[in-house]
Parts: structure tokens; C-alpha cells; sequence
């Protein structure tokens, strides 16, 4: 399997660096060469572009996938099933975790990742690796909206060396929606959204969705659940639980990783169903929130410039924001 890197021309993440639709996907067919990997089409999008998934676990569970989707099945809707039936199908079932990027496609960090963490879990054999494969059969999307995707890469190499370098373009990025794509999860009007929930979570019913998002440039560095009140009262109050426990692991598991102003229960609710299909059906639902950069041009930000989100003030170190970035490239 080549790296990202060999097929691009460029690595992941470099400056004044993207990739586009064709580039992405093109790399996720190459990985699919590999036994750990199955993509699938499920859909086409608003202006008629291939929307992908990959299944991602090591060979023996991807031989076995109709079996652990019926467990899935049963289990999401465990009505009529004995509480000894249900223990041996949880006992046999893997754990469904589905990763979706970049439905904001400004938001360029998650789709221009998923090439690299792709290529890792095609390749790494450490213990590790072999652990998540062996446990969990990822589905991942490397991109809730291709269409706007190579809108904004277009418009960003046309940009490149003039003012407009690291803007937005002056058109909205999904035909019909724009930024509000992402506020289509209960009405589906949009190809994207219909063909995500009908084609992956009512086939999957994941126990785990993380929605990769980024946010603006002078706060924290990365925003996880717990998500702040109101939270809708409809959904189970173990989810809820869920949500704050995972969430404050993956942010205790960064700040261990000596990775700087990470934060939890900042500035995000869950209560718009607007924006919340997985909350109704059964997902732990994790929202991250990056800080941004001029889409891929660097900025420079002092630790005076530092400000906050939702209230908080990201020059402080707080119990939910206990190590402070201090300002850099």
C-alpha cells in the first residue's frame, strides 16, 4: 500500500496543500487492495459525485459482515429477544463505530485526514492496531460533502498568492444549503444526508459516530463532548452518560499525548434534532470541534489573540481545559 504522500505529491496536512474528491477517493480504492478494507458506494451526491464508505477491520470480520450487521440489526430494535439472547449477541457482535468528515467543507482538516489514518490502519501491525481491528468494524466516510470539497479546493488554488488566499469562496458550498447541511438531519431534503442515514446508519445502527467538525482560529485547540445543556430530554439518559464518559476519556487520552487546549463541555448542546439523527437512534454521538487555519495556509496566533468559545476564556486552565495552548503556528 503507498502512502498518502506517493499518491498525492505532497503530504497530508502539508501547506498550501489539499486534495479533492477525485484524489481522495482514488486513494481509498487503492487502500481497498488491502484485506483490511472493503469500499462501498452508497449514493450520489447533489451535482452527481460517488459518496464512498469504507469498512474497515482486519479479514476475519470483514468475511463475516452480514453476520455482525444482523446482530447490529437485532439488537438496535431487541424487541421480542430473551435478556440471554441478548447477552450472546453482544458477546459475538464487534463494536460498530462509524467516522464521518468534513460535511462543512470548509472545514478541510477531517476529509484531508482520512487518507493518512486510512493508510495507518492498513498498514500498522502493532499490538495496538491489531486490537481495534480484531474489536471494531469502522465505517468510515471520508467525506459528507465531495460536492463542496472541491469547491473549496478549487477555489483555494485559484486563490493561492492573492488577497483571497484562505477565504471562503463567495458561493455556497453544498447547491441548495450551504453551511446548513449539517442542520438537515430530521427533515433529509439533501441527497447527502438521505443517503447517509438510509444507506449507513439504518444498516448499521453504529454504536459510536464521531462527526469530525472544525471551528474558528483563536480559541481552544479542540472541543470534545460533554456537550453543555440543554440536552434533549428524548434521549436516553444512558447515551447521555455514554456521550460525557467517551468524550472525557478521548480528551484525558490527548492531554496525556501532551497535546495542548484541549476542552469538554464548551460551547456545543445536544439538543437540536436538526443536527442530531444519531442521538434518537441508539449512537454515542461525539462532536469534535479543531481550531481552524486559513482552510491550508498557516497563521500565526500570539497568546494575547487567545480568546475563547461558549463563554470560557482559553487563557485559562479550568477543570474542563487543564492545560493551556500558548499561542504558536
Amino acid at each position: 500500500m503507498i502512502a498518502p504522500k506517493e499518491h498525492l505529491g505532497f503530504m497530508v496536512g502539508e501547506d498550501r496543500k489539499l486534495a479533492d474528491w477525485q484524489q481522495i477517493s482514488s486513494y481509498f480504492e487503492h487502500l481497498s487492495q488491502s484485506e483490511r478494507m472493503i469500499v462501498k458506494e452508497y449514493g450520489e451526491s447533489t451535482e452527481g459525485r460517488k459518496l464512498i464508505y469504507a469498512i474497515i477491520s482486519n479479514p476475519e470480520n470483514l468475511a463475516n459482515l452480514e453476520k455482525y450487521k444482523e446482530i447490529q440489526k437485532k439488537l438496535a430494535n431487541p424487541r421480542g429477544l430473551t435478556e440471554e439472547e441478548a447477552n450472546k449477541l453482544i458477546e459475538e457482535g464487534r463494536s460498530i463505530v462509524l467516522i464521518t468528515c468534513s460535511i462543512h467543507a470548509s472545514e478541510v482538516g477531517g476529509a484531508q485526514m482520512s487518507m493518512e489514518l486510512a493508510h495507518e490502519l492498513m498498514t500498522r501491525n502493532d499490538e495496538d492496531v491489531m486490537e481495534i481491528l480484531e474489536n471494531n468494524i469502522f465505517i468510515f466516510v471520508p467525506s459528507l460533502n465531495p460536492d463542496g470539497l472541491d469547491l473549496i479546493v478549487d477555489w483555494y488554488k485559484k486563490t493561492l498568492g492573492t488577497k483571497a488566499e484562505g477565504t471562503n469562496p463567495p458561493v455556497l458550498y453544498q447547491k441548495y444549503t450551504g453551511h446548513d447541511n449539517n442542520r438537515d438531519w430530521f427533515m433529509l431534503t439533501q441527497k447527502e444526508n438521505y443517503y447517509t442515514v438510509k444507506n449507513i446508519h439504518n444498516e448499521w445502527h453504529p454504536h459510536i459516530v464521531h462527526d469530525q467538525h472544525q471551528m474558528g482560529s483563536h480559541g481552544y485547540r479542540f472541543i470534545l463532548p460533554p456537550f453543555i445543556d440543554p440536552y434533549d430530554p428524548n434521549v436516553d439518559p444512558i447515551l447521555t452518560s455514554q456521550v460525557n464518559t467517551l468524550g472525557t476519556y478521548m480528551a484525558a487520552a490527548l492531554t496525556t499525548n501532551n497535546k495542548k487546549g484541549i476542552a469538554t463541555t464548551v460551547g456545543f448542546d445536544a439538543y437540536s434534532p436538526s443536527r442530531a439523527y444519531q442521538h434518537y437512534h441508539g449512537g454515542v454521538r461525539i462532536l469534535s470541534e479543531a481550531a481552524s487555519v486559513k482552510l491550508a495556509t498557516p497563521i500565526e496566533i500570539e497568546f494575547d489573540e487567545i480568546t475563547g468559545y461558549g463563554g470560557g476564556s482559553a487563557q485559562d486552565a479550568t477543570y474542563n481545559h487543564p492545560e493551556v495552548w500558548p499561542g504558536g503556528t
